[in-house]
């Protein structure tokens, strides 16, 4: 899942569409999901917990930075 996460990192910064930004954060979505079903070490929830964040987070400025592109 870590890994998932940190591909769609990747894709969301290579990403100019909005439409395709937020297709990223229903993927993210998702994995969140199945991490809260299937996580069952006592560390691994927090470590992907983490990752979810920076790739949030990520998805939440690369789709700002793209409406200001659009705009100018």
């Amino acid at each position: 899942m870590a890994r998932m996460l940190g591909a769609i990192d990747t894709i969301a910064s290579l990403t100019v569409s909005p439409s395709h930004l937020r297709a990223l954060d229903e993927q993210v979505q998702w994995i969140a999901e199945l991490a809260d079903r299937s996580i069952e070490s006592t560390h691994d929830p927090a470590r992907i917990e983490r990752r979810l964040m920076q790739v949030r987070e990520a998805l939440v400025s690369e789709t700002a930075l793209r409406a200001v592109e659009e705009k100018a």
